[in-house]
């Protein structure tokens, strides 16, 4: 984020107050900023990319979550979350993923940590293949970008 937007947002955390663009008038505001990067904010501050006293300003509590390949554990509860959502909004019916598909989901990398996960589970449950089994729905998918990604470990 270039370094004036970080200036206009430091200066209305501290003031509480914001001015339209074109207005007059200063808006009270009462905002809890979340930030997060991707990135070490400290070796951002080091090379000039974040501004030292937004980061001490933003940083009330901070919460350090490793990504996806390192907490494995998570593939499951997540994958069954997407599915429930993406159930609700793409009004679909299926129960669980392919035991399969979760030996994949396990062996893959996640470079693209969880926002990857619910994007393949999205794309994949557009193009789903469905098997009733009483009433039970499973899902049958061969996600080709876990499958040709998979480690080989």
């Amino acid at each position: 984020m270039d370094l004036a937007v970080q200036a206009k947002i430091l200066k209305a955390i501290e003031e509480q107050k914001i001015r339209r663009i074109g207005g007059t008038e200063e808006i009270p505001i009462d905002v809890r900023i979340i930030a997060a990067t991707n990135e070490d904010p400290l070796q951002c501050m080091q090379r000039g990319g974040l501004r030292e006293d937004l980061y001490y300003r933003l940083k009330v509590v901070q919460l350090n979550i490793p990504p996806l390949r390192n907490r494995k554990e998570d593939i499951e509860p997540l994958t069954e979350y997407y599915i429930n959502f993406y159930n609700t909004t793409m009004g679909r019916s299926i129960r669980e993923a392919d035991p399969e598909l979760m030996r994949l989901f396990y062996q893959y990398s996640w470079p693209g940590n969880v926002r990857e996960l619910r994007n393949i589970i999205e794309e994949d449950l557009i193009f789903v293949k469905m098997i009733h089994c009483g009433r039970t729905v499973w899902i049958v998918i061969r996600s080709k970008r876990c499958n040709a990604g998979a480690d080989k470990s």
